[in-house]
């Protein structure tokens, strides 16, 4: 496989960023990354199609490569979602000279030592058995603890429980990330393949975190920050809530046995059909349409469920 290398860099940690129509928040991640005392080796910027001007904002961004960090663009056709775009931007990784390959989303802005403390973590050794690592989350001046969860199996029935706050003392292990601040190895993707690009949005990360687990330890450093520049809870249904259900039980499927996914594919079918709910019959037939999806093996973006798709409750439309 032919790599390619930066001369005279020092860096063994490359970044994937997918970014669509969000500017603003792309020209704070990519200062972010340009600012750090300990540069990256090579960033990759995917453009998921953006139509806000992105394109021309990138293009003069790649012209501005650096000798000791690489900037490229990988353009696609269409919106292809979080997944694919994390899919399309590893694949392009895995070609490139690095050890290791940081993953996160263009409202993700990690501290400005973040890259320099990574290396001294990757250079002494205690992480060589590992097949991923992560930062913390910072929402709001706090943690976000649902960025790094362990997966709990009490019978039949399986729980994602996020890890507690008062182990972000030092490096934990756990089962399951988020691509905000994951840093996964390339070694490990090599082996395991892509994220699942037909999830579309959302449980990408999760579904790749159990193949990543087969090939070494998930450690968080909590010492690495990134703040998530995320708005506030609407309070909307929105077209990601039908990701949401849908791929978090074809994770289940793919990774646990028969009995596991039927026993918890019933429970949210009888949420469903039991559970009122302040959204009126919009938020029952999106349920209902994504547990039959799942069934069917149905991925990819949904025809009706896609960006822009939102309820408001019905509080709100009174």
């Amino acid at each position: 496989m032919n790599r390619k290398r930066i001369e005279g860099t020092q860096s063994s940690v490359g970044v994937v960023l997918v970014t669509y129509n969000r500017m603003a928040k792309l020209k704070n991640a990519l200062a972010a990354y340009e600012s750090q005392e300990f540069k990256p080796c090579w960033i990759i910027v995917v453009d998921n199609a953006s139509t806000d001007g992105t394109a021309e904002l990138l293009e003069q961004w790649e012209a501005g490569s650096a000798h000791d960090c690489e900037h490229v663009v990988v353009r696609a056709s269409e919106n292809l979602g979080g997944a694919g775009g994390f899919a399309l931007g590893m694949r392009s990784a895995i070609d490139r000279a690095s050890d290791w390959i940081w993953l996160a989303d263009d409202d993700a802005y990690p501290e400005c030592h973040v890259f320099a403390l990574l290396e001294n973590h990757l250079q002494d050794g205690r992480f060589e058995d590992c097949a991923a690592l992560c930062s913390s989350v910072l929402c709001g001046g706090g943690i976000d603890i649902t960025h790094r969860r362990r997966m709990m199996l009490a019978g039949l029935n399986l729980r994602e429980v996020p890890v507690p706050l008062e182990e972000y003392t030092e490096p934990f292990e756990f089962d399951a990330l988020s691509f905000v601040g994951a840093i996964v190895k390339r070694s490990a993707v090599e082996r395991v393949g892509l994220p699942e690009s037909h999830y579309f949005i959302w449980y990408d990360d999760t579904e790749y975190s159990m193949r990543l687990r087969t090939q070494g330890k998930l450690m968080c450093l909590p010492d690495l920050k990134v703040e998530h520049d995320v708005p506030g809870d609407s309070g909307d249904v929105s077209w990601k809530d039908y990701y949401g259900i849908r791929n978090s039980l074809d994770m289940i499927r793919r990774h646990y046995s028969p009995p596991v996914f039927f026993y918890n594919w019933v429970r949210a079918f009888i949420k469903a059909m039991t559970t009122g709910h302040e959204h009126g019959m919009a938020y029952r037939r999106l349920r209902v349409t994504a547990l039959k999806d799942v069934l069917f093996g149905k991925r990819g973006m949904h025809s009706v469920y896609k960006p822009g798709w939102s309820v408001a409750p019905l509080s709100d439309r009174l």
